[in-house]
């Protein structure tokens, strides 16, 4: 569950507390009064440690997105590049490797609405996905060569 949805949650259950308690008051029943009051504690203790989930996601995802967009693209050019001259197992194996990396910085991308290089990563992913693909031609050549 991302921070959006996560404090929408919080709020549902803020929410769900106060009407806990406005309906024991409302009811009249002493007892109701307390079993709700008693609910509505409960909800407010799990309310603040989903607020201090919220608040280490949050870091969390923008101490990533700051990792991410600090990378070094062109030193990941020249790992990608070393790889063409693997032998051609090597180099499909790399090759996999290296789309499943274009797939999960496609998914972290696409699950970050607000982040200020989204197109730099995107335009990143897609360069990684493209030069994967041409590992996997490369080494397919080569073994069509070499048959």
């Amino acid at each position: 569950m991302g921070p959006e949805l996560l404090g929408q949650q919080i709020q549902n259950l803020q929410s769900r507390a106060d009407r806990y308690r406005r309906v024991g008051r409302l009811l009249g029943d002493a007892e109701v009064c307390a079993t709700l009051n008693r609910l509505a504690t409960e909800l407010d203790d799990a309310v603040q440690k989903l607020e201090t989930a919220r608040a280490l996601i949050d870091t969390t995802i923008v101490n990533s997105h700051r990792l991410w967009a600090g990378l070094s693209f062109e030193s990941l050019m020249v790992n990608l590049r070393a790889q063409e001259a693997l032998p051609t197992s090597s180099q499909l194996a790399k090759a996999e490797d290296w789309r499943e990396l274009a797939r999960l910085w496609a998914e972290e991308i696409e699950s970050s609405r607000n982040h200020p290089d989204k197109k730099l990563l995107a335009a990143c992913a897609f360069d990684i996905a493209q030069f994967a693909e041409k590992l996997v031609r490369d080494a397919e050549s080569k073994i069509a060569d070499v048959g």
